[in-house]
């Protein structure tokens, strides 16, 4: 990462999860919560100004929620709310 000037950032599963469940409501995509992640990690690097708004920026996500149906519908089952990314 050092030698592309590049960087990581953490994601909470909770985070991952409400990422999933706030784009199927809003965006009509259902993606794996890997996929989720990195929009959340997008956020964080636009708040952190490592990204700008202005960038193009590609986040290719290549899982289906329909896998993960259980760690969605705990989240939801629970009655745990869903924070805004």
């Amino acid at each position: 990462m050092r030698a592309s000037s590049g960087t990581a950032v953490a994601v909470s599963d909770a985070d991952l999860v409400d990422a999933g469940i706030q784009l199927a409501r809003d965006e009509g995509l259902f993606i794996a919560p890997e996929g989720a992640a990195c929009v959340v990690a997008l956020e964080k690097l636009i708040a952190g100004g490592f990204l700008k708004r202005h960038e193009r920026i590609v986040i290719y996500n290549t899982g289906a929620g329909v896998k993960y149906l259980e760690a969605y519908g705990l989240r939801s089952s629970l009655g745990l709310p869903v924070s805004s990314v």
